[in-house]
């Protein structure tokens, strides 16, 4: 197991036995929360500081890069699924649809999911290449989280009770080794020597 593989495992082995709580959406970053739901804590941004505030989970997972959500053989939905119109249509006018204010099939499928598996849990991780991964949830149900680009945020774990850093995958790295690898680059102290 490479150290990527390792820090990746360790992080998201958390979710292990937890429940898959809910999912919402901030634009087309998909949130998934995990274990109990609890009133979300305050924003820090002031122009988020008077908006009403829902339920989040202990752990969240943001992921902003393509995803799947499969059901035994077949494909629940998947990142994609945001930019197609409910119900499915061919008459749909693409011009004057809007993902975001008139609906979408993926949000439609992650409500329906809620309902069929209420209560989903995670039973194990797979790490893969680049900051990819797989949970292995309850119900033969799988999360797929893969990586595709060089440069963007691809996904982030955190604990919203805690001040602790996020983990964070950016670009298929795991950022706090990026961190590390610029203070390695960087000028080491000089010893003193004699006095």
């Amino acid at each position: 197991m490479n150290p990527d593989h390792k820090l990746i495992f360790s992080s998201l082995n958390a979710l292990i036995n937890l429940p898959l709580s809910q999912s919402t959406r901030a634009g087309s970053m998909r949130c998934f929360h995990f274990g109990k739901l609890v009133a979300a804590p305050p924003s820090a941004l002031p122009l988020l500081e008077k908006k009403p505030r829902g339920l989040v989970g202990d752990l969240a997972l943001h992921v902003q890069c393509p995803w799947r959500l499969d059901a035994g053989t077949s494909i629940v939905t998947g990142l994609t699924d945001l930019w197609q119109p409910i119900p499915v249509s061919e008459t749909i006018n693409y011009d004057d649809w809007d993902w975001d204010r008139d609906g979408n099939l993926q949000d439609q499928q992650m409500a329906d999911y809620f309902t069929q598996y209420p209560d989903s849990k995670v039973i194990s991780v797979s790490p893969s290449y680049h900051g990819s991964f797989t949970l292995h949830l309850s119900g033969n149900v799988k999360l797929f989280v893969f990586v595709s680009g060089c440069a963007s945020e691809d996904w982030r774990i955190f604990r919203h009770s805690s001040d602790d850093r996020h983990f964070v995958v950016t670009g298929g790295i795991v950022e706090s080794q990026t961190d590390e690898a610029a203070e390695q680059t960087a000028e080491p102290e000089l010893p003193m020597i004699g006095s």
